[in-house]
């Protein structure tokens, strides 16, 4: 088996990256596997642990790689489509209700420190 083969025999949200840039495969063939990943495998498991008040890991920021904006940064590298609607639900969430840790300001409003503003930034865009 190819090293190439062996990734496609994956998780959709590695399958279509690979497909993306690894093969020949069209723009909508690509276009089709990446719209799979907010519904199937790891993303769309991530996505099912969202607590109802936006949150995930019960954190902002503070738990590294648990909480929301971490999960939100995997989410959006994984390659989850901003435009569909599970990211358009998920991002609904933390904008209505995650509050920053260390003066409890709105997610999108920022916080203190520049790199997390630029996180921020990142996720929203």
């Amino acid at each position: 088996m190819t090293v190439v083969k062996w990734l496609l025999d994956s998780d959709p949200s590695i399958r279509w990256q690979v497909m993306r840039d690894l093969t020949d495969e069209p723009e909508g063939v690509v276009a089709a596997e990446r719209s799979r990943v907010a519904h199937e495998g790891w993303r769309a498991r991530l996505l099912a642990l969202q607590a109802p008040n936006g949150q995930w890991g019960e954190s902002t920021y503070l738990r590294e790689w648990t909480s929301t904006a971490w999960t939100l940064s995997l989410l959006r590298e994984m390659g989850l489509d901003p435009e569909s609607q599970p990211a358009r639900r998920a991002v609904g969430l933390v904008r209505d209700n995650s509050r920053w840790e260390h003066d409890d300001e709105p997610f999108f409003s920022g916080e203190v420190e520049p790199c997390i503003n630029g996180l921020a930034v990142a996720l929203g865009a």
